[in-house]
């Protein structure tokens, strides 16, 4: 066999035997950890999809069928075996290769995906339109278990059985999402998974047909799809069959013969089925078997130790968790909720804790909010821990179940901003504008730690109707100036902004927001070496904002420029310049620039480049404010 590199990839893997596949195994995985080492990424999920990914181009053609994934953080071994395995070193780089399918990356990247539990319903789409356009060929949708914690999941599996057509749901079993997943669909996955009825039945008709005499032999070899069949789909109980989906399953996910041999089988099936593989999260690396959760999503780690390199600061996630825990200890009403975002969000600490408090809901952003309204009208101080990018799921719901009824629940909303290397589906750029459209809902922004854990305690001891806090993910590495002015932060008053930076003679306010504090700081650097003297407010609240500081500064000459870590439509920067019109009739001179991000989805990339790509770098901002003037 070539060297992995030397393929002709995808067509060749129809042309390699099972120990040709099986041999490639071992490639891929040594290419998986070494470039998620270097670049970081999602790691234990694809290491346990290898064989799978394998087997499925063996049978089917990327060319001709579409491959509709899931999440598409599983995807790294279809992107390398789909032509791109050269190119997997730039993984997650800036101008590289995206860590998730991407249409204009490859041919064969089909659909774009990044949000969990959207590939029946998407791959159902396509098929049913490459029906009625009578185009060829099979539409597989691959997904992993945690996915089926996510309500949108039944809604197109209810579809899928009253449709029908020719759609293959493949199930990637490996046990966990992230973490581990809710108990009654991993229950339901892991009674089929504890059948092994099948296995004993299937020699049994083998047995049966070869004893027929004269053709007996002959028609054992012929009716082989079918024997493979029944084989897969002796399991009783089955969700999916409910539904009026054929279910075969379980299948050993790492033997890639078996996967060859029933995949082969579905191939030409018109009607929909399931086909349920079971996987090992994090196999081949003995460090992420171990720790699949760990392994999920990752920074650059050190291979023989599996221990994560980069900052030792302290991180806004783990302030959330060691400020929940000592409120839940004065206040036994505190709760926290998360959709399968233990760690991620910092509550691991709360959740070991305070165990009866904490509620992992599954990756169900929907019902996490309604049922913290539900918790909130019992008295109960719920807090919604969620990532910026899936929150925007549940808007309807923070908007009537919340914040109609005027509900005590704390956003904690995580990784707001540009988050880097997980690209356009992943950067928590909306935040600002849906939830500033939310009747009576408070909106703040800390640029540090010290900052968000005062913000915690103070509300949650004054707090009157919803509230939310944007959480950046860059690691609170403020620059020395800010951390000399920290007792600036150690009175925090609701609605009121803080000046950090003051030059004597400044016709200029940069108005800052969250995790463009520190750029707006060193801005003020760069533009103070060049003779321009600004001073520096860290706006601390987006809604309300400090309307008497704008005043001030209006009154006193000075124009503002605003900088924020999200779009310029609906932002911060757009709500200040909206008053400053009201106030006053001399706008042009008042509001001198709105610094956001313009109306584009942005690539994927490390914070540092992403922020000089779109100018809101230190020196992006100094240049802008330059030339403005």
């Amino acid at each position: 066999m070539k060297n992995f590199q030397d393929l002709n990839l995808p067509e060749e893997i129809h042309e390699l035997d099972i120990d040709d596949l099986s041999l490639l195994t071992y490639e891929i995985r040594d290419r998986l950890i070494e470039t998620v080492a270097n670049n970081g990424g999602h790691l234990a999920s694809n290491l346990g999809i290898v064989e799978l990914t394998l087997a499925l181009l063996k049978v089917f053609d990327p060319s001709e069928d579409a491959f509709v994934f899931d999440v598409g953080h599983q995807a790294y071994v279809y992107k390398m075996l789909t032509g791109r395995v050269n190119d997997f070193e730039h993984l997650r780089h800036y101008g590289g290769i995206s860590g998730f399918p991407k249409r204009d990356e490859s041919p064969y990247d089909y659909y774009d995906s990044g949000h969990a539990s959207s590939s029946i319903s998407a791959a159902l789409g396509i098929a049913k339109g490459r029906n009625i356009q009578g185009i060829d060929g099979n539409t597989i949708a691959i997904m992993g278990d945690g996915a089926m914690t996510g309500g949108m999941v039944y809604e197109g599996l209810l579809n899928l059985g009253s449709l029908g057509g020719r759609l293959i749901v493949v199930i990637n079993d490996n046990e966990k999402s992230i973490g581990n997943n809710i108990k009654s669909m991993h229950q339901h996955l892991a009674n089929l998974r504890a059948s092994k009825t099948y296995r004993s039945l299937k020699e049994t008709i083998k047995h049966n047909i070869t004893s027929v005499p004269a053709v007996g032999v002959s028609l054992s070899h012929g009716i082989e799809s079918v024997k493979n069949l029944v084989k897969y789909s002796l399991t009783n109980g089955s969700i999916f069959e409910e539904f009026g989906i054929k279910y075969y399953g379980p299948v050993d996910g790492h033997n890639i013969k078996e996967l060859i041999e029933i995949f082969s089988a579905v191939k030409d099936i018109k009607f929909p089925i399931v086909v349920h593989t079971v996987t090992k999260k994090g196999k081949g690396y003995i460090n992420a078997e171990k720790d699949p959760a760990a392994f999920h999503g990752i920074g650059p780690f050190e291979i023989e130790t599996g221990k994560v390199l980069g900052s030792k600061k302290k991180s806004f996630s783990r302030v959330t968790g060691e400020v929940l825990c000592d409120l839940a200890e004065e206040n036994h009403a505190i709760c926290a909720i998360t959709a399968a975002m233990r760690d991620g969000t910092g509550l691991a600490k709360f959740s070991d804790e305070y165990p009866n408090q904490f509620f992992d809901v599954g990756i169900a952003e929907e019902h996490a909010v309604t049922f913290a309204a539900g918790l909130a009208l019992t008295g109960l101080r719920p807090y919604v821990c969620v990532y910026s990018t899936f929150l925007q799921r549940a808007y309807d719901q923070i908007m009537i179940d919340v914040a109609m009824q005027k509900q005590d629940v704390t956003f904690l909303i995580d990784r707001a901003g540009l988050v880097g290397e997980d690209g356009e589906t992943h950067h928590g750029l909306y935040d600002i504008a849906y939830m500033r459209s939310v009747p009576g809902m408070t909106v703040m922004a800390p640029s540090n730690v010290h900052d968000y854990a005062q913000m915690l305690i103070v509300h949650s001891k004054a707090q009157d109707g919803p509230i939310s806090i944007r959480i950046p993910r860059a690691i609170s590495a403020c620059p020395t100036e800010l951390t000399l002015i920290q007792n600036a932060y150690d009175n925090l008053e609701i609605g009121k902004s803080v000046k950090i930076v003051k030059n004597i003679g400044s016709k200029i306010e940069i108005w800052a927001l969250g995790s463009m504090v520190p750029q707006a700081i060193i801005a003020a650097k760069i533009l103070s070496e060049s003779g321009v003297a600004v001073d520096v407010v860290d706006a601390r609240y987006v809604k309300p904002f400090d309307a008497q500081a704008v005043d001030l500064a209006i009154s006193e000459g000075r124009s503002i420029v605003t900088i924020e870590d999200g779009m310029r439509s609906g932002g911060f920067g757009e709500a200040i310049a909206a008053y400053v019109a009201s106030a006053s009739a001399d706008t042009d001179s008042k509001i001198l620039d709105i610094i956001a991000y313009d109306d584009e989805f942005i690539t994927h990339g490390s914070l540092k480049d992403l922020y000089i790509q779109c100018g809101v770098d230190a020196q992006g901002i100094a240049d802008r404010i330059v030339a403005t003037l």
